[in-house]
């Protein structure tokens, strides 16, 4: 695969996941604007590439959404909670997504 169609296959995925969070419903935006956040921090920080940033979204979506975290009320309270929830995940990754 070249290196053109594997960053273009990246850049799929960061849609991918926003398709999915809006498909999904509840909370699942919550979790995905938590998680972008903090990949994103990690990226400025120079401690993930650009591209690595969909990757830390795919598993914070995966990890969390569900009845448990974001099929639940719309309130304040859970919107700071699952937003909290979201940002631990994602920096709670392994290696280099670690804050």
């Amino acid at each position: 695969m070249s290196a053109a169609r594997d960053e273009a296959d990246r850049v799929d995925r960061i849609l991918l996941s926003w398709r999915e969070a809006m498909d999904r419903g509840g909370l699942a935006g919550c979790v995905l604007n938590g998680a972008k956040e903090v990949a994103l921090e990690a990226f400025m920080a120079g401690r993930i590439g650009f591209l690595d940033m969909a990757a830390v979204v795919e598993k914070v979506l995966a990890e969390l959404t569900g009845a448990r975290h974001t099929d639940v009320e719309f309130s304040l309270d859970n919107v700071r909670h699952v937003d909290h929830l979201a940002r631990e995940a994602a920096g709670a990754l392994p290696g280099s997504y670690r804050l």
